[in-house]
């Protein structure tokens, strides 16, 4: 999505779907085993196993022991385990290991904290946001925002009124807005007028979605001026996304981009249109499949066409 794209993130991301089949005659004591020896690979699916078979907190005990290593690679590698592993028992050792000399183990610790989900972190990681590596506030940042309390918007809010690093700030304010709290809406509202393009375009983003108004024409205006066909894609699919107050001046900017020279753009445009309940956006895919358009791009309007069918 557009925030996704704007506000990369550094997480090492675990897939929460189906478990994997199991290998016959796989043992937890042989993950247990495999979470300390091997390539890191090995590990890391060796962690992933003990998640999925519901035995994450048997791999606890030993990645807590290297947490300890002498060795910072490996402190670094034992917190990325342990967020793999989501064990409410790896609270406490990670939670020791935001203090840590290295700056990659702090990190890779708030990293881990944000994955379990662990609301008793949020102080520990609040201190982080004024930590001297930008790698690590932006970890404590995301971490915050992934706790799911709402308890990180003050300490969220304070750090970005005092931020100068300006991908720190994007983070900050991508994490305000995944908050979502009125003090972070508060926050998010002032930064719509930031003086980095990157930091409101990311706080409208959010905002649409609540129903802001001036969020939607904060969108709609970069999406007259980008020059960059991807840029207005970001663009066209947060605004697709509007909710309230914001879908009128939001359909009024999608409908002009139909007309847009960039097929993608205006393609993008009309789904969501579609998406918003507005008929001019399927009118113009049925348009698109019906014309002398390039083969692939019929091709892509009759997909959309199927896909926003599913939008009703």
């Amino acid at each position: 999505g557009s925030r996704a794209t704007l506000a990369s993130s550094l997480l090492l991301v675990l897939s929460a779907g189906a478990p994997p089949a199991a290998a016959e005659g796989e043992r937890p004591e042989a993950l247990v085993a495999a979470l300390v020896t091997g390539s890191e690979g090995s590990r890391v699916r060796a962690a992933t196993r003990l998640y999925h078979l519901d035995r994450a907190e048997l791999g606890v005990p030993p990645l807590r022991r290297r947490l300890a290593s002498d060795d910072p690679d490996e402190r670094s590698l034992a917190a990325r385990l342990l967020g793999v592993l989501r064990s409410t028992r790896a609270v406490s050792p990670l939670l020791a290991a935001l203090s840590d000399q290295d700056w990659a183990v702090r990190r890779d610790g708030a990293e881990a904290l944000g994955q379990i989900g662990a609301p008793r972190a949020s102080a520990g990681l609040a201190r982080l946001l004024g930590d001297d590596h930008p790698r690590v506030r932006i970890a404590a940042a995301r971490a915050l925002a992934e706790l799911g309390d709402g308890r990180g918007a003050e300490p969220l809010a304070r750090a970005f009124a005092g931020e100068e690093d300006p991908e720190v700030r994007l983070h900050l304010i991508d994490s305000l807005g995944r908050v979502g709290t009125p003090v972070a809406r508060r926050i998010l509202d002032r930064a719509l007028g930031d003086r980095v393009e990157s930091v409101s375009l990311v706080a409208a983003s959010h905002l649409v979605e609540q129903g802001s108004e001036r969020a939607a024409a904060v969108l709609a205006a970069r999406l007259l001026t980008s020059a960059s066909a991807a840029a207005r894609e970001e663009v066209i699919e947060a605004l697709g996304r509007s909710g309230g107050d914001a879908a009128r001046p939001a359909r009024a900017a999608l409908s002009r981009a139909l007309a847009d020279r960039e097929p993608s753009v205006h393609l993008a445009a009309a789904e969501a249109l579609a998406r918003l309940g507005d008929p001019r956006g399927l009118a113009h895919l049925e348009s698109v499949a019906r014309s002398s358009a390039p083969a692939a791009v019929r091709a892509r309007a009759l997909d959309l066409i199927d896909r926003v069918s599913t939008f009703d």
